[in-house]
């Protein structure tokens, strides 16, 4: 079978490995190729105007590609990476499968409920862990997923046991185009799901039509309050604060409703996730505080590459003055809401990247503090000449990280490395 993978990345080289023990023939497509040639696998290699649909039995596609791309347009057998696995699973080998998605908190969540869920021999994968593909061959039985919006939106087949919808705010505008499909995208799954399998939705979007004619049984929460009290856990049981209290209430909603479904009860369960969930540590670039040599407070919270990651963070630190680093890609995202928050914190900001200028202009419009620094060293220098002890220093960047860095770790450690230089 002739195979089109189109993106060069860690999900279709997966499959590539899959594809190529099986005999296939599989080419690679990416504008990032100029000329063909062969990669370290000895895949073969191709610039995106090379494709031709006329010579591809199958495409599948990176979920990081736009569906409006040429490679995307042009493909005449596009299959999501999520549909093609299910079209693997036969009677000798079904998982089941838990799908976690949201505009925030989905990786914190996901790697909550995999531990929760480890004597059931849990994995995690998609957007973080392993390919699905290498689930697959490796015939891992129960599947916790953290899902984009981007394989949703490809997806038209495959829907899990158990879709957990944290929250949807503005992001990845730039992709979707607009919000509206960015939030049909999330919900897309409910219009898959039969009357057997359970959605854990937000609340405010208990009206919207395709929640409305989901065949799905459905769990509607608000507060994380609202959530430890349904499972009769006082919320001071757990030792999380803020949005992070929210994930964690929610990994024991769905880990809750899973014992439901194999007849198993919550009571005989509760102590142990609780201590289990107690000894998680919440990973690296997420709110992470340390001190600088003069002891004063600096947070590294570089994941955060959206409006509302940002305002989780700054509720955190209500009552303090913060000088607050912001601005990379911004995704195509109309930052105004944040600033009109900002009006309820004592905040000076500093701003970095590709959409300095923009918050320089919002920072005009709505009087706050703002120095351009452009470059994120320049920033931590700025800070640490006006710093006092009672004080906050926070990355908290509202945007993505990749018009100046590889990642949003790697701006965390520059991030660190730069506050902790003499």
């Amino acid at each position: 079978m002739k195979i089109s993978l189109l993106g060069h990345g860690k999900t279709t080289l997966a499959l590539g490995r899959f594809f190529k023990k099986n005999h296939n023939e599989v080419k690679f497509f990416d504008d990032k190729f100029l000329s063909s040639f062969k990669d370290s696998e000895g895949f073969l290699c191709y610039p995106s105007k090379d494709f031709n649909p006329n010579d591809s039995q199958l495409e599948i596609v990176s979920p990081g590609i736009s569906f409006t791309h040429p490679l995307v347009i042009k493909a005449k057998h596009l299959v999501s990476e999520y549909d093609y696995i299910n079209s693997l699973f036969d009677l000798v080998f079904t998982p089941t499968i838990i799908s976690i998605s949201g505009t925030n908190g989905k990786t914190t969540t996901t790697e909550m409920l995999t531990m929760l869920l480890e004597d059931f021999k849990a994995v995690s994968g998609g957007n973080i862990g392993t390919p699905l593909i290498e689930l697959f061959e490796k015939r891992s039985p129960l599947w916790v997923l953290e899902t984009s919006s981007f394989s949703l939106h490809y997806t038209n087949k495959a829907y899990p046991l158990i879709y957990l919808l944290i929250n949807i705010e503005a992001d990845h505008l730039t992709w979707h185009c607009n919000f509206e499909n960015y939030l049909n995208a999330k919900l897309k799954v409910l219009t898959l799901m039969p009357k057997t399998s359970l959605a854990i939705l937000p609340l405010k979007f208990k009206e919207h039509p395709i929640i409305q004619n989901s065949q799905a049984q459905k769990i509607f929460f608000d507060k994380s309050e609202e959530v430890l009290e349904r499972l009769k856990i006082p919320s001071n049981a757990l030792f999380f604060k803020g949005a992070f209290l929210l994930d964690a209430a929610l990994a024991l909603l769905v880990y809750e409703q899973f014992l439901k479904i194999k007849n198993l009860k919550w009571q005989d369960y509760r102590e142990n996730a609780l201590k289990r969930l107690n000894a998680f540590k919440i990973g690296s670039h997420k709110m992470e505080e340390f001190r600088d040599k003069q002891g004063r407070l600096w947070v590294d919270d570089s994941k955060a590459t959206n409006i509302d990651a940002t305002l989780q963070a700054l509720k955190t630190f209500k009552n303090q003055k913060i000088h607050l680093i912001l601005g990379g890609d911004i995704k195509g995202v109309n930052l105004t809401p944040l600033f009109e928050e900002f009006k309820n914190y004592k905040i000076s900001l500093y701003a970095i990247g590709s959409s300095a200028f923009i918050i320089q202009a919002l920072a005009l419009e709505f009087n706050v503090s703002c120095q351009v620094c452009l470059e994120l060293e320049k920033a931590v220098q700025e800070i640490k000449s006006v710093l006092s002890q009672n004080e906050i220093a926070l990355l908290s960047p509202s945007a993505a990280s990749l018009d100046q860095f590889s990642s949003y770790k790697e701006r965390g450690e520059k991030f660190k490395a730069f506050v902790l230089k003499d």
